[in-house]
């Protein structure tokens, strides 16, 4: 009891006082803190979006390439059950893409271009 009565107590308050001081001088600012977490999640945000986004623009391209294999299937069969006449298959070979042309070199394409009247194969039409 005497040491309560004996104690300067405002000398404790003002040394609690300057304890507490310290340490909110040592902890950061919560509003920044705040701001910087509101800035990163906002950026995750974003990021979030644009990965969608890609996302959604990829599956719209494979849908379209599925699209156009499916069509080409469905040409090719058409063409085996329906007997295309003769006519029918030359346009069709002038007009539709030649996919092996595509993996030839330069040199391979103009020597069959070029060949001989002789030497050529008159049942394919590509190249006249």
């Amino acid at each position: 009891m005497r040491w309560a009565q004996n104690t300067n107590w405002t000398s404790v308050r003002e040394d609690v006082e300057d304890r507490l001081l310290g340490i909110a001088k040592a902890m950061p600012d919560t509003t920044e803190v705040r701001h910087k977490a509101a800035g990163v999640a906002e950026q995750v945000k974003e990021d979030a979006k644009g990965v969608v986004a890609k996302g959604k623009e990829m599956v719209g391209r494979a849908k379209a390439a599925v699209y156009l294999a499916e069509e080409k299937a469905e040409t090719k069969l058409d063409a085996k059950l329906l007997h295309l006449s003769e006519v029918e298959k030359a346009l069709r070979q002038r007009y539709e893409r030649d996919e092996s042309v595509m993996k030839k070199s330069v040199q391979e394409v103009l020597a069959e271009r070029y060949k001989p009247i002789g030497e050529r194969d008159n049942t394919r039409l590509r190249g006249i």
